[in-house]
């Protein structure tokens, strides 16, 4: 709306060139993390899968835009970065990868339900990593323990810094 009376054009073509850069920010990424995740199952990257599960995402976002507030759909739209970035972070052991997420969790919490949200998606995936390590790859508990907490500590630690102006 605030752009729209600026530049003197209809809140629909704002909306538009809102969804469409969201949609094809979230659209690239969530093809991204299917190809990844189908990479790293060393399965052979097939370009349909990830492209229709790209499509059912973009499609996904048009529907929650039709439906709910903004702040909920923009967090929806940058979940598959969160996603991609807490995956590769962890399964590369890169804290560059860890602070990205930290940073985009920070933008998403625009909705205030998706505090919790956000760290139902972070916490479940290091407790998996952790159980995965435990079970499948052998590692000993107490080293695969200290890992997934240095890992929550990594994304949540800059998250509740650069959130603090609330406290």
């Amino acid at each position: 709306i605030i752009v729209s009376s600026v530049i003197d054009a209809p809140n629909t073509v704002i909306y538009l060139v809102y969804f469409v850069v969201l949609g094809s920010v979230s659209g690239v990424f969530s093809f991204k993390l299917a190809e990844y995740v189908m990479v790293r199952m060393k399965l052979k990257p097939r370009f349909e899968f990830a492209l229709i599960s790209a499509l059912f995402f973009i499609f996904a976002t048009f529907l929650l835009e039709l439906i709910s507030n903004p702040g909920i759909a923009f967090s929806f739209y940058l979940s598959p970065l969160l996603f991609y970035f807490l995956i590769k972070g962890v399964e590369e052991d890169k804290i560059s990868y860890l602070l990205l997420t930290s940073v985009i969790y920070v933008l998403m919490v625009s909705a205030l339900h998706f505090v919790v949200y956000g760290l139902i998606i972070i916490l479940s995936y290091i407790v998996y990593d952790l159980l995965y390590r435990i079970a499948v790859q052998r590692f000993r508990s107490f080293l695969s323990l200290k890992r997934a907490a240095w890992y929550t500590l990594i994304v949540v630690g800059p998250f509740i810094a650069l959130n603090s102006y609330w406290l």
